[in-house]
């Protein structure tokens, strides 16, 4: 059974207590569950790979934040209904800007 908008932002929540808190596992367990749902989530991928960054497997953490940064990049472009103009208007587009440098940082960080 398909979760529910609540119970995805509920579980991304939990996940991010468990990595703030050290319970990296329980950070997996929580980003993987959504992910089955929502194979698309952004804020799964970003902190599947930080928790999978954290446990040393650096491997799985590029994977996810690229799947992530890959997700960022199209939603961006439909925002953007196929131009590259920043829509200083609104606000609509900052967040997957800001996500896509994020992810960028993170994919060098853990290439090196």
């Amino acid at each position: 059974m398909a979760m529910g908008k609540e119970q995805i932002s509920l579980l991304i929540g939990d996940g991010w207590t468990a990595l703030r808190g050290g319970n990296t596992d329980a950070a997996l367990d929580a980003f993987r569950r959504v992910l089955n749902d929502d194979a698309e989530n952004i804020d799964a991928h970003y902190g599947l790979g930080l928790a999978q960054r954290s446990k040393g497997d650096k491997t799985s953490a590029k994977t996810a934040f690229e799947t992530a940064l890959r997700v960022c990049e199209r939603e961006l472009a439909q925002l953007r209904n196929g131009t590259n103009v920043n829509d200083l208007t609104t606000t609509r587009d900052d967040r997957y800007m800001m996500l896509i440098r994020m992810l960028g940082q993170r994919i060098t960080e853990v290439s090196a």
